[in-house]
């Protein structure tokens, strides 16, 4: 009998799982996200040069502060939000 003796076609997998990274905690809710993002706002709009802040530049926030929420149907509400903050 041979030694290490596999189906064709098996693969060798490690019984181990993998880690999904750090828990997270519940998205926060709109009033939070905005008030979590405002302070860096007006260091975004004078790094770019723009008169109100972009969907691109709210991701970009939101992904070094580390906070939840991020998805589309979301970031319109928190966009309004902080473009009249920020016009007035």
């Amino acid at each position: 009998m041979r030694r290490n003796q596999r189906a064709k076609g098996k693969r060798n997998r490690s019984q181990t799982r993998q880690a999904k990274g750090a828990p997270k905690g519940p998205a926060l809710s709109m009033d939070q996200l905005v008030a979590r993002v405002r302070p860096h706002v007006p260091a975004v709009l004078e790094r770019d040069g723009n008169e109100a802040v972009t969907r691109v530049q709210l991701r970009e926030i939101l992904r070094r502060e580390g906070l939840r929420g991020g998805r589309n149907d979301r970031l319109g509400p928190v966009l309004q939000e902080l473009r009249t903050e920020t016009t007035i």
